[in-house]
């Protein structure tokens, strides 16, 4: 596989597993809506049928938040059937996962856990860059694993 060295999508799952709740109901209709006018549009590619990581890697990102009190999505938001791990290349932060805010800085790892709350905030006058990992958990990935 070859990596794009730009932010973006690195990697979907061409099957697609992992849901997203958002904590906004306008912005989850506004998410909805602009997946469903995509369709077909992800830059997904295939995984070597060989590689198990590939196939229960949901998406690989590659991101930046480049101002002061930007954060990785608009609002927060869930993945009920999957975790994620984040790894901050540079720059410093404060990422919400659940009720607890934690400060992250250039070369902390956090991991969320699925069904957990989370956003990421720019706290510095840098840029923050990460990369995020999501994996389907529990039947899910089991489903996934059978294809």
């Amino acid at each position: 596989m070859i990596v794009k060295n730009r932010p973006g999508r690195l990697l979907t799952n061409p099957k697609r597993v992992v849901a997203w709740e958002w904590m906004d109901e306008n912005f989850q209709r506004e998410f909805e809506e602009r997946i469903k006018a995509l369709g077909d549009q992800f830059p997904d590619r295939a995984s070597d049928p060989e590689s198990v990581c590939l196939k229960t890697v949901q998406m690989v990102d590659h991101g930046f938040i480049r101002e002061r009190g930007g954060t990785h999505v608009r609002v927060p938001h869930r993945h009920p059937n999957a975790e994620e791990i984040f790894y901050i290349i540079k720059g410093n932060g404060t990422f919400q996962v659940g009720d607890e805010k934690q400060k992250v800085k250039a070369g902390d790892i956090v991991y969320i856990p699925p069904n957990m709350v989370h956003l990421l905030t720019n706290d510095g006058d840098e840029i923050l860059e990460f990369i995020d990992w999501a994996v389907p958990v529990g039947e899910t990935l089991k489903k996934l694993l059978k294809n």
